[in-house]
């Protein structure tokens, strides 16, 4: 087996002038090796399109299992190898499933304008109204938050604070630390009306 890159190979580096490549990685030159062209045998082809369609079909939120049936169905293969092909779509391109709120958020944003376009289709502008709500919440898109710093505040967390220490040597550092906070003066103003 050839190796992926055409061309003159001397000036690469050592990993990428071997001439033996698994197909795997043939087909990861095949996306990612941008100075280079590669050229994928029909074998090769055949499992790029279908690591292809299953990564874009685990981005569609479908269980690994619907995903390995719908790929052994699609291209007469084995479930087994329909697996195989979702963990290696995976490998080779990210694993959508993985607990990213980007990615979700991308997934949910990209359902709820599909289903939004069905709805207005449908003329069923009830709904069309909630799913861009849904929409609104999902991607914060709303204009103005009424306080923006009580929200933040609501989201974090309490903190256990431990002391190891005896109550007469904390009091002391307490006393420390206050001899150098300075009382200032302060001017209280009301916000302005808009």
């Amino acid at each position: 087996m050839s190796s992926a890159i055409v061309g003159d190979k001397s000036h690469l580096p050592i990993h990428q002038r071997r001439t033996r490549d698994s197909k795997f990685d043939r087909i990861w030159k095949y996306y990612y090796l941008t100075d280079k062209q590669v050229q994928l045998t029909k074998k090769e082809e055949e499992l790029r399109k279908r690591w292809e369609l299953a990564w874009m079909m685990d981005c569609s939120l479908l269980s690994k299992q619907k995903i390995a049936r719908r790929i052994s169905k699609r291209f007469d293969i084995s479930e087994r190898q329909g697996f195989k092909d979702v963990q290696m779509a995976r490998l080779l391109f990210s694993d959508p499933t993985q607990n990213n709120k980007d990615a979700q958020r991308a997934i949910m944003s990209n359902l709820i304008e599909l289903l939004i376009k069905k709805a207005v289709a449908n003329k069923d502008f009830k709904a069309a109204e909630k799913l861009i709500l849904r929409y609104d919440k999902i991607n914060g898109l709303s204009a103005e938050r009424e306080n923006p710093v009580a929200e933040f505040m609501q989201r974090q967390k309490p903190v256990a604070i431990v002391f190891n220490s005896d109550p007469e040597t904390l009091k002391k550092q307490a006393e420390e630390l206050m001899q150098d906070v300075q009382d200032v003066d302060h001017v209280e103003i009301d916000a302005p009306e808009t």
